[in-house]
């Protein structure tokens, strides 16, 4: 009896094993669609476009830790760059959450955000610019052209959480060059949490997600 149990046991065990991995597969690698993103620079924003260079939004949850590879990825481009653009880091908030909760304002990811060179970071309670520009997960990057034209959308990792070489982070690195061979707008998956967005913040509208809130203006918290 007893050798009968081991093959089942080892056969089931090898299941449990694959399914496991199959479903480590589908969190690793289901993005975002990129159709949502805003085409161009959404001229109601709180957050200003510059008019003289390229300027990055790049949105996080301050708690996701997937996020600190998007971080990573992004300081490396910037760093390949000869003229980096304008970074506005928008930080998602729970609108519940009190200006004192450190919880939320002392992570990894944002302690991270620092080595990004010349970074500006907004909190943005409720996710008020984020679903004006469409995003709704953490690690997505939007470049716009000091006319507010999207060069590029998406993310700069493989997965979630994986650093490494990707197509993202080359497109990127290629749209703020000016790269001719770039093609125009180009988008990428993004892999990362979902953004503290407020339920009435989802209710699409006009290709993009429009805010029905009474809108907290975002916070700036430090700039380089």
């Amino acid at each position: 009896m007893r050798f009968i149990l081991i093959p089942t046991i080892l056969t089931l065990w090898a299941v449990a094993l694959g399914w496991q991995y199959q479903v480590m597969l589908a969190y690793g690698y289901a993005a975002e669609a990129a159709d949502a993103y805003a085409k161009a620079w959404r001229p109601h924003s709180a957050i200003a476009l510059d008019a003289s260079r390229q300027t990055l939004l790049f949105f996080v949850h301050p708690k996701c830790p997937c996020t600190r590879a998007s971080v990573a990825e992004l300081r490396k481009v910037l760093a390949g760059s000869d003229s980096p653009p304008a970074v506005r880091v928008i930080a998602t908030i729970p609108r519940e959450i009190s200006p004192s909760d450190e919880a939320w304002r002392n992570t990894p990811t944002r302690r991270d955000l620092l080595a990004l060179p010349g970074a500006e970071v907004f909190e943005d309670v409720g996710g008020v610019e984020a679903s004006r520009f469409g995003v709704s997960t953490s690690g997505a990057v939007l470049l716009f052209s000091p006319e507010g034209t999207r060069l590029f959308g998406g993310g700069v990792t493989l997965s979630r959480g994986h650093e490494g070489d990707n197509i993202g982070a080359k497109w990127l690195g290629k749209a703020i060059a000016h790269d001719a061979r770039y093609p125009v707008s180009h988008t990428a998956p993004v892999f990362g949490c979902r953004l503290c967005l407020a339920p009435e913040a989802e209710e699409r509208e006009g290709g993009y997600r429009q805010t029905a809130m009474i809108e907290q203006p975002p916070r700036k918290v430090n700039g380089q």
